[in-house]
């Protein structure tokens, strides 16, 4: 009994390895576009270039940040003067200023500091300088804001909106090339899948063409066909046998298109999943969603678009007169000890008030320059409009194609089954003599065209599926 269910064992091992192999370890698309992102250098390149926009970015903000700034000087008067009888001889000092600067967005300017001065009056007269040395401590606010250019930040804002945008645009740059490189890779994947049924179809044929080019040879040789039966049957191996040696070549190059781009070398790859229905749905579903996607090279204009109206806003602005106000407040203290110079002295504090005005002379030129920076504005903005109707029309365009070529898809697997019936048919009643073999190779030839047939307008499905992600950016699998 042990004996007899060993095949049987073995038997059913054979099969579950086979099954699980095709269905666990079916490499699918999914799998193959996760590979690019992962081994291929450009894509990972182009990962790498926009992370590193990602830091670079925060370099904007570096300017809405106090910054510390502080000077040190010193110096020794020894010329001779009619102050010498007063303030000495090398009256000497040393200045030491420290301090948070900070522009804000909406133009304002501040600056909070802390002064610190030495001076020593060597051989001074006590009646005019009462001490020989003292330290002198004055804490400062300083406030600056503009009334005429860059009012309430306008410029400021537009420069920073500028940078934020450039980068922005690097960023959009970097995705479309990920996007036509997973594009590319969407395409290499059902090329090879397409190409090695091709192959399959083509050994397929050329077995058949051999089994037919011998049955004829044995009925020629028994004189019951005709030499030149024998000569068509020979001639249609010999095609076919062509025609396989072409699919090898087309699905060996494949192959190594499919590695190339995973960044693999050598020939082998493993058995693809043939998912092309939830293929072609998915892609459905995206094509004829209620959103209408927008391409990359569109997102780019609209930032080239928006960069150049900000320009225009900032030459604008830097035409206008440069009016600014500006206030002070300081307290002093002085004493021959440091601690006591920097104790707080709030009785006599000092103000200051500063108003500025520069504008100018050339104001025609200066018209003319933002006249120039608005129409290139305007005209981008021309340009965008174009070219979104134009990609508008792409889509709906390439829905129909779609639409369309689904259908002649389905069709083509309607008549493939009619032709391999009227094949297997005609070829059961040549085993009859009920026929004639070049009416049999007619009817394989018709089988044969209506299977590559179907493979041409599946490849021309495929890639539509694929351009898809121009729009729709990584589609998720």
């Amino acid at each position: 009994m042990a004996f007899r269910l060993k095949p049987f064992f073995t038997f059913f091992s054979v099969f579950t390895f086979c099954f699980f192999s095709n269905t666990l370890f079916s490499y699918s698309l999914e799998t193959y576009l996760n590979e690019v992102r992962n081994q291929n250098v450009g894509f990972k390149s182009s990962v790498t270039i926009q992370d590193a926009n990602q830091l670079k970015s925060k370099e904007i903000e570096l300017r809405f940040m106090p910054y510390l700034s502080s000077s040190l000087q010193g110096g020794i008067d020894k010329k001779k003067s009619n102050q010498s009888a007063f303030l000495g001889e090398e009256p000497s000092s040393i200045l030491f200023n420290i301090g948070l600067d900070q522009q804000f967005r909406n133009g304002l300017q501040a600056r909070l500091g802390y002064k610190i001065n030495y001076f020593s009056f060597k051989g001074a007269n006590s009646l005019f300088v009462p001490e020989s040395s003292y330290l002198e401590a004055i804490p400062t606010l300083e406030f600056q804001y503009p009334l005429g250019r860059n009012f309430k930040g306008k410029e400021t804002k537009a420069t920073e909106k500028i940078a934020q945008k450039q980068y922005q645009v690097i960023s959009t740059v970097e995705s479309y090339k990920q996007t036509l490189l997973l594009m590319e890779a969407d395409m290499t994947y059902w090329r090879l899948f397409l190409a090695r049924e091709i192959v399959r179809i083509q050994e397929k044929s050329l077995d058949q063409a051999y089994k037919l080019k011998e049955w004829v040879s044995k009925k020629q040789q028994l004189n019951l066909y005709d030499r030149s039966d024998l000569y068509q049957a020979e001639a249609a191996y010999k095609f076919h046998e062509i025609e396989f040696l072409n699919a090898k070549n087309e699905e060996a190059s494949a192959r190594r298109a499919f590695n190339r781009i995973r960044g693999k070398d050598g020939d082998f790859v493993e058995s693809l999943s043939d998912d092309l229905k939830l293929y072609f749905e998915e892609t459905r579903q995206h094509l004829f969603s209620d959103i209408l996607p927008e391409k990359p090279d569109i997102h780019m204009l609209s930032l080239q678009q928006d960069i150049a109206s900000l320009n225009a806003l900032i030459v604008s602005e830097k035409n206008k007169p440069n009016i600014s106000i500006g206030s002070s407040i300081a307290l002093s203290n002085k004493d021959q000890s440091l601690l006591k110079a920097m104790a707080p002295q709030f009785d006599y504090p000092t103000f200051g008030l500063a108003f500025t005005l520069q504008n100018t002379l050339a104001s025609s030129q200066s018209k003319d320059i933002v006249k120039g920076y608005h129409q290139e504005a305007l005209a981008l903005e021309k340009n965008l409009a174009y070219k979104k109707f134009e990609e508008a029309r792409e889509f709906q365009e390439l829905r129909e194609r779609f639409g369309e070529t689904l259908r002649k898809y389905e069709l083509c697997l309607q008549l493939e089954e009619i032709q391999k019936n009227k094949y297997k048919n005609e070829l059961s009643r040549q085993e009859k003599g009920r026929t004639t073999v070049y009416q049999v190779l007619m009817f394989e030839q018709d089988y044969l065209n209506a299977q590559l047939n179907r493979i041409r307008v599946t490849s021309e499905l495929v890639g539509i599926c694929a351009k898809t992600r121009e729009f729709m950016g990584e589609i998720d699998e």
